[in-house]
């Protein structure tokens, strides 16, 4: 079970990424999906990504 405070948590998160960054850290393990996701991301949403990310 998640904490207590995990609703704040999570909407923390979605307010600090975009909705489709917020989908690549989910699916970080997907290598080809990430690739697929991170091609369709502007640039200056990428910039936003976490270091992981850009490559």
């Amino acid at each position: 079970m998640p904490p207590q405070d995990g609703k704040h948590w999570t909407s923390d998160i979605v307010q600090t990424y975009p909705m489709v960054d917020l989908f690549l850290i989910l699916v970080d393990r997907d290598g080809e999906e990430i690739e697929l996701w991170r091609r369709l991301l502007p640039v200056r949403k990428a910039e936003h990504l976490p270091q992981s990310f850009k490559q």
